[in-house]
This record gives structure tokens, C-alpha cells and sequence, in this order.
């Protein structure tokens, strides 16, 4: 028996039994399990013990005896009635989710003394919030087995993930809300910093957001070849280098859905898919992320869905000047709204 999954240890069931002669026949009696790791050494306290019962089958029962104990108990009279499996297999799932990973990686950051620091820096426009940082760190030496298809064991190794989020300390006297982040997080995983994500969206306060849902703006950051790509990444990351100052120019962009009678509101900046308006990058030597956007809160751009099937497809967008213009996709032509702030 084993677990696969994000950050987990494979962690096996090992058995023991005893065999005694009932009615003519060979008959398992007394059975122990005991969670091991991948060297087949104990990675638990924890024991399992399933006697035989006079009445039909058998109630498992959780046990914390020592081997001395279980020895002891196999010892005792039987009595000769079935095994069964279906029930104890049951309880064993159940006793895998108490004991969990006794042996897992240690999650919690201890960076060493000499570790380098990133210091990330955030200064809001009015009606706005930033979330609390979304962090990844990786670790080559506590590795994690997934599921992959490609191997004749349906099973492979990659770095582990110590996913985590940060809160930015209050806004100082210019405004900037602040946070260190140790590139080297430390512990016998030896964490290494991967990737941050900063996102930024209207205030839920806010007379914009209103009875809206709201969708944040990020800035995705990685610091390896990994980092977010399978997350908030959008396409190729921007290779950048040094510490870097972002001065956003953000315009509210509504998104009405006729057919369902609701509306969004986010906060457009171009087409991320874009290179050019793209916010993810890959970053070498940079110690500070300074992030000063801009909202022109009065310049709010709309994009409507068709109101039936009959009418022409796409997104009709109605820009703050007035002018309107039908286009695939979400897009407005940002270039053209610059125009106008």
C-alpha cells in the first residue's frame, strides 16, 4: 500500500501473523502492522493489531503496544473463526490517516545566517488591496513521487514543494507595504526560493467592486526554471535581471454577461498572453521588487457578451471616451486606452 501525492512520503504496511491449527488447517491467527519507510525501517510508533474473535469476523482496534507486547498477545488462546480482510483493510486505511507521515520533510523555513533576501515592496492606489503573497519554495533533497504516465512504473521523482503565504507588514509613512523573503529557507530540505506571485485587485470596499466578483492582477516572479510555470504563470516568463521598480497603468475593466446577468470587474493592464504587456518573469541577481501601479478608477472600460444567439459573436467593448468596437476574445485595445487617461 502506498500514497502518491504532493509533499508526501511513501510510507508502506508492513505484516506480520501467525499460523495455528484449527479444525485439520493452517489458519492465520494473529496479525500486526507496523508503517515503514522506503528502507522497510520503522517510521512510527504506531501498531496494529487484528486478533481472532469468537464472534463472526472481528473488530479491528487501534494499539499503541511495543513489539514485546504483540508478541505476547500472539501467544494467547484462539479461537478459530475468519479473517476479515475487508474490515481490516478498512481500519488500516484508517490508521494511515492517523499515524500520517511521521518521516515527512520538515515544512517550516529556518534560514541559515548567510542566506540572501528578497524585499518586496508594495505601494496601492486608492480602492485597492494586495493579497497576502503566494510563495513557493522547492527542495531537491526532500523529493516528492507523482504520477507519470511516460515511466513503466506509472511513478517518478521531483523536487518537493513547500507552497506557503505571506503577509506584507502595514503601509509605512510612504505608503509601501513590505516583506523579506529568504532565497534560502533552510532545514535539512535545504528550501529554495522558486517562485512569488503578487496579485493585486479592487477593493471588496470599494464603490467599483460592489456586488461584483473581482479577479486580481498578478505579478508572477520565478526564480528557477520551474518556479509558477504550471500556475500563475501565462506563457514564456520575461528574463529581467537587478532589482526591478513595475509602474503599472491600470484602467477597471467590467465584463457583463447578458445570459447569465453577471458581472466582473478586474483590473486591466493589456493582454498578458502578450509578451509586451506580459507580468511573468524570470529573475537573476534581484534583491528588491518594488510594485507602484497606477488606476484611473473614472476610466472604466466594459466589455458585453452578445444579449442573444442571433447576434454577431464576439465581445462588443465600449470604451471611457465613448467609442465602441467588436473583438474576440477579452481584450480592449489597451494601447488605445492610454490613449485616454
Amino acid at each position: 500500500m502506498e500514497i502518491i501525492g504532493d509533499n508526501t512520503l511513501i510510507t508502506s504496511l508492513r505484516g506480520t501473523y501467525k499460523t495455528v491449527q484449527c479444525r485439520g488447517e493452517q489458519r492465520k491467527h494473529w496479525l500486526e502492522l507496523q508503517f515503514v519507510d522506503e528502507n522497510n525501517s520503522p517510521a512510527s510508533r504506531w501498531f496494529f493489531s487484528a486478533p481472532h474473535r469468537p464472534e463472526p469476523g472481528w473488530n479491528a482496534k487501534r494499539s499503541t503496544t511495543t513489539p514485546a507486547a504483540a508478541a505476547a498477545a500472539a501467544s494467547a488462546p484462539v479461537t478459530c473463526t475468519k479473517l476479515n480482510f475487508s474490515s481490516f483493510l478498512l481500519a488500516a486505511m484508517a490508521m494511515l490517516s492517523l499515524s500520517g507521515c511521521a518521516s515527512r520533510p520538515d515544512y517550516t523555513l529556518n534560514p541559515p545566517a548567510g542566506t540572501e533576501w528578497l524585499t518586496v515592496a508594495v505601494k496601492l492606489p486608492p480602492d485597492t488591496e494586495v493579497l497576502p503573497l503566494d510563495v513557493l519554495y522547492r527542495s531537491e533533497t526532500c523529493r516528492r513521487k507523482v504520477y507519470d504516465q511516460s515511466t513503466e512504473s506509472h511513478v517518478s521523482k521531483e523536487r518537493g514543494l513547500n507552497p506557503m503565504q505571506m503577509e506584507l507588514s502595514p503601509a509605512d509613512g510612504n505608503g509601501f507595504r513590505q516583506i523579506r523573503i529568504a532565497l534560502d529557507g533552510g532545514t535539512k530540505c535545504g528550501w529554495a526560493l522558486s517562485g512569488v506571485r503578487v496579485g493585486i485587485r479592487l477593493a471588496k470596499t470599494s464603490a467599483l467592486a460592489k456586488g461584483k466578483d473581482t479577479t486580481p492582477a498578478n505579478y508572477v516572479f520565478d526564480f528557477d526554471d520551474e518556479g509558477y510555470s504550471s500556475a500563475f504563470g501565462h506563457g514564456k516568463p520575461n528574463p529581467v535581471r537587478g532589482d526591478l521598480i513595475f509602474k503599472t497603468e491600470f484602467f477597471p475593466m467590467e465584463y457583463i454577461y447578458r445570459s447569465i446577468s453577471d458581472i466582473d470587474i478586474d483590473l486591466f493592464a493589456g493582454n498578458t498572453k502578450e509578451g509586451k504587456w506580459n507580468r511573468y518573469y524570470r529573475i537573476s541577481g534581484t534583491k528588491k521588487i518594488r510594485v507602484e501601479p497606477t488606476l484611473y478608477s473614472k476610466k472604466v472600460v466594459r466589455l458585453e457578451s452578445p444579449k442573444s444567439r442571433n447576434d454577431s459573436p464576439g465581445m462588443t467593448v465600449l470604451y471611457p471616451d465613448g467609442s465602441t468596437e467588436k473583438i474576440r476574445g477579452i481584450a480592449p485595445d489597451y494601447t488605445k486606452l492610454l490613449l485616454m487617461k
